[in-house]
């Protein structure tokens, strides 16, 4: 039906587009924003209208579109420096034994593909999973609890990890040797990536970016990250992105008569640090009805975060671009 179909730049827009995903390029001042607002606004005006089940999760990093699109007293905000943020806890994103290690290869992957030695964002992985499975034992799964854990002195650190299961001791290896040698460094890398945890104690809550994506949910979600704040919280909106991108792509095959729509959009992409499952949405996310926005200055930041054999690959599987001034 004709109302089911997006109007852009007064052009209906068909709705086969729509899961082929749409990039907007363009430097600053030359309407970008705009484009990406009107694309935004059809989506939640459609909503309304027809009462569909969309999901439409938005990244902001200015605050403008949430300053024109959030409905205060339906929407979801997660931001923790805002006092409207929902609350949230890592745990909550863990079901399987499997989760502990594929919540934390998304926290401690590298920022690019490179020919860099991988050794030491892997020995911090390994020594978080073990961590994570001692706080789960012990019954301490709020936020701050992991900040603090990690945040403990070396040899206390060691002789709570030796009293696991043999099986979960593998982070152990590379700290059990203690001075300024390895142990040093990859603790300093651990330390790094989960700094967005000291600012997180006292956050706790029940939601869950799994249970958003996969259960009925007609809230709008938007996550910020403004420029002084930006260090600190990318890690964690980056793996909010990955961890309910990954959710869209386990879910069933959509059918005509469900035609399901999970739409994330992403203004400068390259702000966050490397969504490992965004090109499977690009290229496998069509049947999930998994949408793409993505607003960006040009291709040079893309190629800063997922590397250049990458860049061409990205371009290369949005099906309608929008092209604006470029310098």
């Amino acid at each position: 039906p004709a109302e089911a179909h997006l109007q852009i730049c007064g052009l209906p827009f068909p709705r086969d587009l729509e899961t082929k995903h749409i990039l907007i390029m363009g430097a600053t001042g030359t309407g970008k924003s705009v484009l990406f607002n009107q694309a935004i606004a059809q989506i939640i005006d459609r909503k309304l209208r027809t009462g569909s089940g969309d999901k439409l999760v938005i990244y902001d990093v200015k605050g403008e579109f949430l300053s024109k699109h959030l409905r205060p007293e339906e929407d979801l905000l997660f931001y923790p420096c805002d006092p409207r943020s929902l609350r949230w806890s890592f745990f909550n994103e863990i079901r399987t034994p499997a989760d502990f290690d594929i919540m934390s290869e998304i926290i401690f992957r590298p920022p690019k593909e490179s020919n860099s030695d991988p050794f030491w964002n892997d020995a911090a992985r390994d020594v978080f999973v073990a961590g994570l499975h001692y706080l789960d034992g012990q019954g301490s799964r709020r936020n701050g609890d992991i900040w603090d854990f990690f945040s403990q002195s070396l040899d206390d650190l060691i002789d709570q990890l030796r009293t696991l299961p043999q099986d979960q001791q593998m982070g152990l290896k590379h700290i059990e040797v203690k001075g300024k040698g390895p142990s040093a460094s990859v603790m300093s890398v651990l330390s790094r990536q989960l700094k967005f945890f000291e600012y997180l104690r006292g956050e706790d809550g029940d939601f869950s970016f799994r249970d958003f994506i996969r259960r009925p949910d007609r809230r709008n979600l938007f996550l910020l990250n403004i420029s002084m704040y930006a260090r600190i919280w990318q890690p964690l909106i980056t793996f909010a992105f990955d961890v309910m991108i990954r959710e869209t792509l386990s879910l069933p095959d959509t059918d005509r008569r469900e035609n399901r729509r999970i739409w994330f959009c992403i203004d400068e992409l390259g702000s966050l640090n490397q969504i490992s499952v965004l090109f499977d949405l690009l290229t496998i996310g069509r049947s999930k009805g998994g949408c793409l926005i993505v607003a960006n200055q040009d291709l040079g930041k893309i190629e800063d975060v997922y590397g250049r054999p990458n860049k061409m690959t990205f371009y290369n599987n949005f099906n309608t671009g929008f092209f604006l001034r470029i310098n």
